[in-house]
């Protein structure tokens, strides 16, 4: 073991000694490993900016440091960390541009309502603008380890889900609640109208900038909640004014409503987000098709050109029906002559999709082309439903699996520590 060690340790000593800037090796200062974790190990510094940061965070709070402690658990919070990342490179995991661009500018947004720059806060972690990046790259790695690994830790029974539902926590989740955030400008007899025209110069740059609205409440609205972007919270519809539910019900999150009236003021209100069990309406196809597939002894052109003679049969008066039974490659719905029966959006391809919601009823498609081969369609019918029922279901494991997500967690952690290799050289 201590071969290993030492190993390990010259290895990553030449490393860094080779990567480390000129006046690293001026100042003949080399960063001193304090813990060996797996495959991989701590430096000093690394935990030194943990506690800083850790430190301004509570010091914001108004909370006492108690110095110890917080490095134990830091270094603890470093090794679990180490750890996770080790699994997410053994499952080749990696995280995009766009997702860390995405995560960075939630975070600007986020900052920007608490009247922070992003520039101070970097400064206030210690942290460069590329360091952040890699620090937004590895919490995303570790979030993505997590729920792979817990969502297959968490089974939910048919009774949870029963049991969820007959709670009173399950009978105030069907109710719909709806957050809304307003900038509410007061008027008099005498300026009615210049208010208004105010609102809509206004609307017109909010609607330009809908992630600032909280930033343009605090500047503009004269409402009670101004303070808090607009923010009024979440109520259900009946509990919200009169004029405000008639408009957020038909709106989705992230609307922005044109400047009303009411008899206090001017509104432009914003619907945040939607709460609750709403119905679920789809618009549903009842679909027939018959597949050519092309393969080693049937080639692209052949099955094209096998596709153009079945539909010209059909046009011509065969019936899709038998033609289906007799040429169709689709195993699954051949027997019953291509017949696929009612489906909803998102169950086919999007080749099959446009084709099935751009055909009019009746209506013998083109002949059309899907990673599987070509088609051709008919839509006997078509008609709405609200499936809630069907996905019901499926939102509330999702609301019990988030409720038992921290505690799995944390078993599953301290199972991660336990069973891993840790030399902790301080």
């Amino acid at each position: 073991m201590k071969n290993l060690i030492n190993t390990l340790l010259n290895a990553y000593f030449l490393l860094f000694i080779c990567l480390s800037s000129g006046s690293a090796l001026a100042n003949n200062s080399i960063d001193s490993v304090i813990a060996i974790v797996k495959d991989d190990i701590i430096f000093a510094q690394e935990l030194e900016q943990k506690i800083q940061q850790a430190r301004i965070r509570l010091q914001l709070r108004n909370k006492d440091v108690d110095e110890t402690r917080l490095r134990n658990q830091l270094l603890d919070t470093l090794i679990l960390e180490k750890l996770q990342l080790s699994l997410a490179r053994q499952n080749n995991l990696q995280i995009s541009d766009a997702d860390i661009e995405d995560t960075l500018n939630r975070t600007k947004m986020q900052l920007a309502r608490n009247n922070v720059l992003f520039t101070e806060y970097l400064e206030a972690q210690n942290l460069s603008a590329v360091q952040a990046k890699k620090e937004i790259e590895k919490e995303l790695l570790i979030n993505r380890v997590q729920r792979g690994v817990i969502g297959q830790r968490i089974n939910i029974t048919e009774r949870e889900v029963d049991n969820f539902l007959a709670s009173k926590e399950g009978q105030e989740w069907l109710v719909p609640r709806f957050h809304v955030g307003q900038i509410f400008s007061p008027y008099n007899a005498k300026n009615k109208q210049e208010i208004m025209a105010k609102a809509k110069k206004l609307h017109d740059t909010v609607k330009k900038q809908p992630e600032n609205f909280r930033t343009f409440a605090q500047q503009y609205s004269q409402g009670p909640n101004a303070n808090k972007g607009g923010d009024i919270g979440v109520q259900r519809e009946q509990d919200l004014p009169p004029l405000f539910a008639e408009r957020v019900v038909n709106m989705n999150p992230g609307d922005i409503t044109a400047p009303f009236f009411s008899g206090a003021g001017v509104h432009i209100i914003m619907l945040f987000d939607r709460k609750g069990a709403e119905p679920v309406i789809v618009t549903q196809y009842k679909v027939k098709h018959i597949l050519v597939k092309p393969n080693d002894l049937f080639t692209e052109d052949e099955a094209r050109e096998k596709i153009n003679i079945l539909r010209s049969k059909i046009a011509n008066g065969a019936n899709f029906t038998t033609v289906a039974q007799e040429n169709s490659d689709d195993i699954g719905s051949k027997l019953s002559g291509g017949d696929l029966g009612w489906s909803s959006p998102g169950s086919f391809v999007p080749a099959f999709e446009k084709t099935m919601q751009t055909t009019p009823i009746n209506t013998l498609s083109q002949p059309f082309k899907s990673p599987f081969g070509w088609h051709i369609l008919i839509v006997e019918d078509e008609r709405t439903k609200d499936i809630f029922d069907d996905v019901k279901q499926s939102q509330v494991r999702n609301i019990i699996g988030q409720q038992r997500f921290q505690d799995e967690l944390a078993i599953w952690l301290k199972e991660l520590r336990e069973s891993a290799y840790v030399e902790i050289l301080i």
